[in-house]
């Protein structure tokens, strides 16, 4: 078992013992199990797949930048985005993206403008994994 950590700019997301975590590195996707070597790994856009036990279905976190960080300690995740997936689904998503685009059509300055624009980005982006997996949890 890993010690697994996630951690965005809001909150500690999960603190967990697992079995192994599929992280979604910059250079393609990397599983981490116990006694790993050590390693610091740019993220993509993309799912953290947590499995508590070997053989177990996975637990799925879509996140969006950030870095991974494997230690004697085990795996930590500081991703500036980070969504349960299990908790909304397409409806939901596709919710926020129009509110996202009516509060960009809104907003007077460039910064604002590019910072709903990344919102809307990543909701789209988890609705196609959400099409992609049917039945993703």
């Amino acid at each position: 078992m890993i010690h697994f950590e996630l951690v965005s700019p809001e909150k500690c997301l999960r603190s967990e013992e697992a079995y192994m975590v599929v992280v979604p590195g910059a250079e393609g996707d990397f599983a981490v199990l116990d006694n790993h070597a050590a390693v610091i790994s740019a993220m993509r856009q993309g799912i953290v797949c947590i499995y508590p036990e070997e053989g177990a279905d996975g637990h799925k976190i879509f996140v969006d930048d950030g870095f991974a960080e494997v230690n004697r300690d085990g795996l930590t995740i500081l991703a500036e985005f980070a969504r349960n997936m299990a908790d909304v689904t397409a409806a939901q998503l596709q919710e926020e993206i129009k509110k996202a685009e009516i509060a960009q059509a809104k907003v007077g300055n460039d910064w604002e403008r590019s910072t709903l624009g990344k919102t809307i980005d990543r909701l789209q982006a988890m609705i196609d994994i959400k099409d992609e997996n049917q039945g993703l949890k």
